[in-house]
């Protein structure tokens, strides 16, 4: 199984007409945002997710139609391809896989201001334990992997924030570990779903969760315009 994880710098220049593949529905969210940088950074970031889901599925990025759950994950209409998008400052990882549930988040360190009252309201006893007793300087890094890990996993779900954070913890005893130990709602899951931390540019922490079994090959690279 493999699964591609696509980098994509929002700073890149979209084609003369890429704007022009966008639904009605992605040109009008594109006006709701106030400021010129929120409205750019989300249509090239649209932009660049269809034609990669194009690339791959071999069809025209105005083809594509997409559909959304009730807590706004999307999902192509007509094709059994599961990919998941997540954007921080002018970079975005969108990850793709032909078949299972996938979920990426990716964090800007330092965006979150009162990350302490973040994690004592959506960390698990034992993810809070964890955080305490890393050395107070290593502390705000911890709470990133954790975190990143929990909104990878409820993603992957397609149910974020409402599956109820404090009800599954995520390995969390050193920097290199990374997956998920126990799911109170789901017990099963922890043999069912990886997740895992992903190198990514320095100021950044990112994690990919799915459940497509242990031997998954995980490949990132640069996305480019044809």
């Amino acid at each position: 199984m493999l699964i591609d994880i696509w980098r994509v710098d929002l700073s890149s220049p979209i084609p003369g007409d890429g704007a022009a593949c966008l639904s009605i529905d992605e040109q009008d969210r594109v006006s709701k945002f106030v400021f010129e940088r929120d409205q750019q950074r989300f249509l090239r970031s649209r932009v660049a997710l269809r034609y990669l889901l194009a690339s791959c599925l071999n069809c025209e990025p105005n083809q594509l139609g997409f559909s959304y759950n009730e807590q706004g994950k999307p999902a192509l209409s007509g094709y059994k391809f599961e990919f998941n998008l997540s954007h921080a400052n002018g970079l975005v990882l969108i990850a793709v896989s032909g078949g299972g549930s996938v979920g990426i988040d990716l964090e800007n360190i330092g965006h979150i201001s009162d990350w302490q009252a973040v994690a004592k309201r959506s960390f698990s006893p034992a993810e809070r334990t964890a955080l305490s007793n890393q050395p107070a300087e290593l502390q705000e890094m911890a709470f990133y992997r954790i975190w990143t890990q929990k909104e990878a996993y409820g993603k992957a779900l397609g149910e974020g924030y409402s599956y109820g954070f404090p009800q599954f913890t995520v390995m969390s005893r050193g920097e290199a570990d990374a997956g998920l130990e126990e799911d109170v709602k789901n017990p099963h899951h922890p043999d069912r779903w990886s997740i895992k931390s992903i190198e990514t540019k320095a100021g950044y922490v990112a994690a990919l969760a799915h459940d497509q079994g242990r031997d998954v090959t995980i490949r990132q690279q640069n996305f480019l315009y044809p």
